[in-house]
């Protein structure tokens, strides 16, 4: 969830572009930079981490301009790194591009580029297209045309903000997909963001950028066109939101946001560490070979909500797949009766109870998943086994699957009596209870605080 701010006007660029990234930290980030122009000449300062570190750089190099651009950056192609960073410039160092997206036929391009002998200092997708827009200004003279004339030879999505030495007095923008674009408008000055939140406490009178258009700004105002140079009319909308609603997008809260996010949320968490042009998953921050990974035994999924969900979704599917070769059907019951798929659970416990009718898990299962369905006789028969299964080492587990089976019953005070006894014996149940039932009255009972932890 990339961030752009750009300025134009006759302010320090610097401090207002930094000062915008900070206000989109919330989209989450990896890595920061910025270009000025600073005397004809473009400055570029960018940094793997948190902005911070980029404001330790700009403390011992510091840039001043009039017109800038700056980015935070969600690695999507290449690992987050200093040379990854953005912004990203063209051969000569002599202009910038800042890009929020994913450009599916960059390989193609680059290989062309490459070809034509442009050199390449990083693994970004971004890098190419400053190379492209270079390559189209040497062919059209002016920076618009030139950004036009790359944008129609992408695949993809991108919102994208270039500055060029070549135009000192503008910055321009496009966008397809990836995101919104605003044109902040000032007195003497403009605006460039991904997000309103960036740029209101300088301007509440905004410009939104649409699909396939391009945005020329000076500091004298914005002029708009299709990328097939069509003149674009639009009027400024005045944002009336407080900054707080700006974060929140216009949303009442930011749960209801993030709700309506979560589709780009999912996105951006796959780009970056799935490469299309292999077909395979990049995980950069695990650090381990192959070989590491074809010895593994057992992975563990630990999740809550509905993650945890998701992760018994894909065990459930892997077993029933052979995927993980002789799973033990315990494995499958078990993961099945977290999801609440009574049938299943008892599918799979019935046959394993009556095998081993001394094991205590596959009887407790069965008899809560008995009780679950409704079955409440062969619930109470199942209750009488374990109760004549008193060996000392499993009462403790005993005790609680007894317990839980009265409690699905309706019989509470049996379950309550159950988890008193168990704790003036001094049986450890080491487990966290369910919340099937209401250990309320128990929290006050000392012997029950020593050996149990209530959920939730």
């Amino acid at each position: 969830m990339c961030g752009i701010v750009g300025y134009v006007g006759e302010k320090n660029a610097v401090a207002i572009i930094v000062e915008g990234l900070k206000r989109l930290e919330y989209r989450g980030y990896d890595s920061a930079g910025l270009a000025v122009l600073q005397e004809g000449k473009l400055e570029v300062r960018r940094a793997a981490g948190r902005i911070k570190t980029l404001e330790g750089i700009l403390r011992e190099r510091p840039v001043q301009g009039a017109l800038g651009i700056g980015h935070t950056r969600w690695a999507t192609h290449g690992r987050p790194s200093d040379e990854n960073a953005h912004p990203h410039t063209d051969c000569g160092g002599t202009l910038v591009v800042v890009h929020n997206g994913i450009l599916e036929n960059y390989l193609e391009i680059k290989d062309r580029l490459l070809a034509d002998g442009h050199q390449f200092r990083s693994e970004t997708d971004t890098e190419v297209l400053a190379h492209l827009i270079e390559h189209h200004l040497r062919a059209t003279g002016r920076l618009d045309r030139a950004v036009k004339a790359a944008a129609l030879e992408l695949t993809g999505s991108y919102a994208i903000g270039v500055v060029s030495a070549a135009a000192p007095d503008r910055l321009v923008a496009a966008k397809h997909g990836a995101g919104s674009v605003v044109i902040g408008l000032g007195q003497g000055e403009m605006f460039v963001a991904s997000d309103i939140p960036a740029i209101l406490s300088h301007t509440r009178d905004v410009v939104i950028l649409e699909d396939d258009e391009v945005a020329v700004v000076t500091a004298q105002g914005v002029e708009l066109s299709t990328l097939r140079d069509e003149p674009v009319q639009r009027d400024p909308v005045r944002i009336l939101w407080d900054p707080i609603m700006a974060e929140k997008g216009g949303y009442r809260h930011f749960m209801l946001k993030e709700i309506h996010e979560q589709p780009r949320a999912i996105t951006d968490t796959f780009r970056g560490r799935i490469a299309p042009e292999t077909g395979s998953i990049v995980l950069p921050d695990v650090n381990l070979d192959p070989d590491t990974v074809r010895a593994l035994q057992r992975v563990v999924l630990v999740a809550c909500g509905t993650a945890s969900h998701a992760a018994l979704d894909r065990v459930i599917a892997r077993i029933r797949s052979g995927a993980l070769g002789d799973t033990e059907p315990y494995t499958l019951g078990r993961a099945v009766y977290l999801k609440e798929r009574w049938t299943e659970a008892r599918a799979v416990f019935d046959p394993l109870a009556h095998a081993r009718p001394e094991n205590v898990d596959y009887l407790g299962f069965l008899g809560a998943t008995y009780a679950r369905l409704g079955e409440h006789e062969r619930a109470a028969a199942v209750d009488s086994q374990l109760a004549r299964v008193n060996q000392r080492d499993i009462r403790g587990l005993n005790t609680r699957w007894r317990a839980q089976i009265a409690a699905l019953l309706g019989d509470r005070e049996l379950a309550m009596r159950l988890l008193r006894q168990a704790a003036d014996d001094g049986i450890p149940l080491g487990i966290e209870l369910h919340a099937d039932i209401d250990f309320e009255t128990l929290l006050d009972y000392p012997p029950f605080q020593a050996f149990i932890k209530p959920k939730g």
